[in-house]
């Protein structure tokens, strides 16, 4: 008899345990710049020393409206995620983390991106337009790229990245990973003008006008 209630009791924890609130990003600007409410609040007002600021609230489904427009709809997940007012172009980008001595052959195979039709791309990709869009489309390679540009029409972009655009990405990090792992990486949201300003100044990234234009229709679909 005690142990069904036990079990039940159980349950009761950890779902309460995984109800706590998660966080919001919003871009500062915009917000103080507006009259943002959310659930029917007051005005938010952000930390004008920040670019982005976050504020936390409960899990499930809220309203925002702007200006007093409509009210819009969104879910808040255990994770959190960036309430994206202003409609930015955001970017996943990778963050390597080398263990010990550098190597050479990369493993991580970052999503091309487009920007104001220049094409941001990685080293594993040889610069070929044509070749690229039939390996982005090829079903070898389904699932194999990672990061990549944000679909800027979602109102809220659910967390899936490591660290926030509001976070700084730390110098090293200490993991337990097998001895024979040279490389580990971790991924942040950033916005797509520092996305262009961090690829123009690196030796692994290329940025090229776009020249093929079906390579837009594919690096739109592969949009998260």
């Amino acid at each position: 008899m005690f142990k069904p209630i036990y079990l039940l009791l159980l349950v009761i924890v950890f779902i309460s345990c995984n109800r706590d609130p998660a966080p919001i990003v919003l871009n500062t600007k915009f917000v103080n710049s507006n009259s943002v409410s959310i659930d029917g609040g007051p005005p938010l007002q952000l930390d004008v020393s920040t670019d982005y600021d976050r504020i936390y609230l409960d899990q499930g489904k809220h309203t925002v409206s702007i200006n007093d427009n409509p009210e819009e709809s969104f879910v808040l997940g255990r994770w959190g995620g960036i309430l994206n007012l202003a409609h930015e172009d955001f970017v996943i980008m990778e963050n390597e983390f080398v263990k010990e001595s550098p190597v050479n052959n990369s493993t991580i195979t970052p999503m091309p991106v487009l920007y104001d039709s220049l094409l941001i791309y990685y080293r594993f990709f040889s610069g070929d337009q044509e070749s690229m869009v039939k390996t982005l489309t090829h079903r070898m390679w389904e699932g194999v790229f990672t990061g990549g540009a944000i679909n800027s029409d979602k109102l809220f972009i659910k967390k899936d990245w490591y660290y926030f655009i509001d976070e700084d990405v730390p110098n090293q990090i200490s993991i337990n990973v097998p001895n024979d792992w040279q490389l580990h990486s971790r991924t942040k949201v950033v916005t797509a003008n520092e996305f262009l300003a961090f690829a123009t100044l690196s030796e692994d990234y290329t940025v090229a006008p776009l020249e093929v234009e079906e390579l837009r229709e594919v690096l739109q679909s592969k949009e998260r």
